[in-house]
């Protein structure tokens, strides 16, 4: 069985402290929005680093990052299960790999599932945004 961690990352003191950790622990890919990037992304295999074209920020920047980088992830790698968690999440992936057994092959999901159906500005979710990602199942956080 195979899990890919896909953590959302930020170059900084705390966070640099934590990504290598996990560069050492475990198999983690980290996914960083460089506005300087030339294509759409680009994925560093020693670094384990997925960067894709966008400018970092909590909204609309997190929402994008993370978007992006499922589809990104779903073409790049096999996995059969895909956990989106933040740079600070520790994950037990023994533990979790023992527990996912338990399920042969279903899917699961963690937390409440939305469906993206409705705008809300505040948040990100406009017209446009609605109109491509309308009814998207998804959780939120690491969930």
């Amino acid at each position: 069985m195979k899990v890919l961690v896909l953590r959302v990352y930020n170059s900084n003191e705390e966070y640099d402290l934590m990504k290598d950790v996990h560069m050492k622990y475990d198999d983690s890919i980290f996914v960083v929005l460089n506005p300087t990037l030339q294509k759409d992304w680009n994925y560093n295999t020693e670094k384990r680093l997925l960067e894709i074209k966008g400018e970092e920020s909590f909204n609309p920047g997190l929402r994008i990052k993370t978007f992006k980088a499922l589809q990104i992830c779903l073409e790049l790698f096999e996995f059969d299960y895909l956990v989106r968690s933040n740079m600070s999440t520790v994950i037990n992936l023994k533990l979790l790999e023992e527990k996912l057994g338990y399920l042969k092959g279903r899917s699961v999901y963690g937390g409440h599932m939305w469906n993206l159906q409705y705008e809300d500005s505040y948040s990100g979710i406009t017209k446009e945004m609605l109109a491509k990602y309308n009814n998207l199942l998804y959780i939120s956080g690491t969930s």
